[in-house]
């Protein structure tokens, strides 16, 4: 068994304050490059401070990859603020110790849907921080298309379809309420978190949404692209939809503690798999085996003296459930099941927790010493790595993954993290197709809503290629707002049963 000795991770502090929070210096160079509303790609340790970013404008829009990670996040800065005014499901106002108010808004299609939002709430706020997706923007803009009582269903509320029929709606009553919604996204900074974990569906999404602030609104904005671990090859295609070079803010070492020093176990298994990233993706196949095998009893009783908790971060459900099931044949507890489906094995003790993309995707969890992790891509296992000893003297990591050969004993968290690129697949060997013709549809669909509710003419965004897409409305439209979900099964593992889609099955069960 190989071991790495990986360096503590800090970065440079500063003695400015802004509203009651020490800042750090890139936090400065980051307020500072808002004020001047320029394009920068941020690129600082897991775990450093980049979400702190989102209180440094008056008014700014959060875009998350994954619902999870918006929710983690919204939920990390309200708990930053203790004076409370309001607060239901999607909005919560603070007061800040200037005396001003500041409103967090929760905005997801998933989570509106069928719900009222008390947009009144937040008329008199001096500032706003809308917590989204990319997706959300563009299929509000569908709920427009329905027929106007129909629009006017889901954003209030979820009456009966005889109901409905009754209702007096005016198209002004629809632009107010579609004025109020826009109103949310249009802020002086935009902040792309986790970049580097949007692939080529979420990116085009990305893209669209930067285009409709934009043009729609005739506003411009700071964009902040925010990762630990930036692709360039995405970067790119992002400056080039904005014909200039980004600047660049990075976070020097200095005195404040990110992390503490890591060891780091490589244990290499056999995998099952005909090519390196089939074979990374099976390895954590491998890891009941090894909980069975006693991989976990020190560090079972060591969590437990050291009141702490492991996180244990693989690819897929199928293998988090059998995971789940291990720990409970070998500790008898029912660890924390972080995953789209719940098995019978899942439970409330987190000295362990359990999951699949849900832990690695910035969500945090205090007092986490030790992480058993078996990702298939380098971005991933980086993030997954960054959840494991924040704020700690030290903590431990085992790597499963296939054979590697030799390593350095003892690196710095830089010469680690490139290791690890040049160890681990990348995300962009993944390839979703081309989705520039979904692009074309989804800003030419956006812009005819509004000329439709505003009376006011566009300049239409040509598409020079062939189409590429010939088949009927309903499979147009999966293209246009979906991807690889499908229809809702009835699904039954063990004792436990429930509904999902089927793509969630098709990925994550063999």
């Amino acid at each position: 068994m190989l071991t790495i000795e990986v360096d503590k991770v800090t970065v440079e502090g500063s003695k400015d304050e802004y509203l009651g929070f020490t800042l750090r210096k890139f936090q400065e160079e980051v307020k500072d490059a808002i004020e001047k509303k320029e394009k920068v790609v941020l690129q600082t340790p897991t775990g450093s401070g980049k979400t702190f970013s989102l209180l440094l404008s008056k008014h700014s829009v959060g875009l998350y990859p994954v619902l999870e990670l918006l929710e983690d996040q919204y939920r990390s800065v309200s708990s930053l603020f203790n004076d409370v005014i309001y607060s239901d499901d999607f909005i919560k106002v603070v007061k800040l110790k200037n005396g001003e108010k500041l409103a967090l808004i929760k905005f997801s299609a998933s989570l509106v849907r069928g719900k009222e939002i008390n947009l009144e709430a937040i008329q008199d706020v001096e500032r706003k921080i809308v917590f989204t997706t990319p997706d959300s923007f563009h299929i509000y803009n569908q709920m427009l298309t329905y027929p106007s009582h129909t629009a006017l269903a889901v954003i209030y509320g979820d009456p009966e379809a005889d109901e409905l029929m009754e209702l007096d709606i005016r198209r002004k009553d629809i632009v107010k309420r579609l004025t109020l919604f826009l109103n949310l996204f249009k802020g002086e900074m935009v902040f792309a978190d986790e970049f580097h974990l949007y692939d080529n569906y979420q990116l085009s999404s990305l893209i669209v949404t930067l285009k409709i602030i934009k043009r729609i609104h005739d506003h411009d904005f700071s964009l902040i692209l925010s990762s630990a671990t930036p692709s360039e090859e995405k970067i790119r295609k992002i400056e080039e939809e904005y014909g200039q070079k980004f600047k660049r803010i990075t976070a020097r070492s200095g005195e404040v503690l990110v992390r503490g020093k890591a060891k780091v176990r490589l244990i290499e298994v056999e995998a099952e798999g005909k090519n390196k990233l089939s074979r990374f993706v099976n390895s954590g196949d491998k890891i009941p085996g090894l909980i069975h095998n006693g991989l976990l009893d020190d560090v079972y009783k060591e969590l437990k003296e050291k009141k702490a908790r492991g996180i244990i971060v693989v690819d897929k459900v199928s293998q988090a459930l059998n995971i789940a099931k291990a720990i409970y044949e070998r500790f008898k507890v029912n660890p924390v099941c972080k995953t789209s489906i719940k098995g019978e094995y899942c439970g409330e003790d987190d000295t362990f927790v359990v999951g699949s993309s849900a832990i690695t995707q910035g969500v945090d969890y205090p007092r986490v010493y030790y992480g058993l992790i078996s990702r298939f891509f380098s971005e991933a296992t980086i993030q997954a790595i960054g959840r494991v000893g924040r704020k700690m003297e030290d903590c431990k990591v085992d790597l499963v993954l296939p054979k590697v050969g030799k390593v350095k004993e003892k690196m710095s968290y830089d010469e680690f993290v490139e290791w690890i690129k040049g160890t681990y697949p990348s995300i962009r060997e993944i390839n979703y197709g081309d989705q520039s013709f979904r692009e074309f549809l989804l800003l030419n669909s956006a812009m005819a809503v509004y000329e439709r509710l505003t009376g006011h003419k566009m300049k239409r965004e040509k598409w020079g290629k062939e189409v590429p897409y010939i088949g009927d409305l309903p499979s147009l439209s999966l293209l246009y707002y979906f991807r690889f979900t499908g229809p809702q099964v009835v699904y039954k593992l063990g004792n436990t049963e429930g509904e999902v889609d089927l793509g969630t099955i098709m990925r994550n069960f063999s």
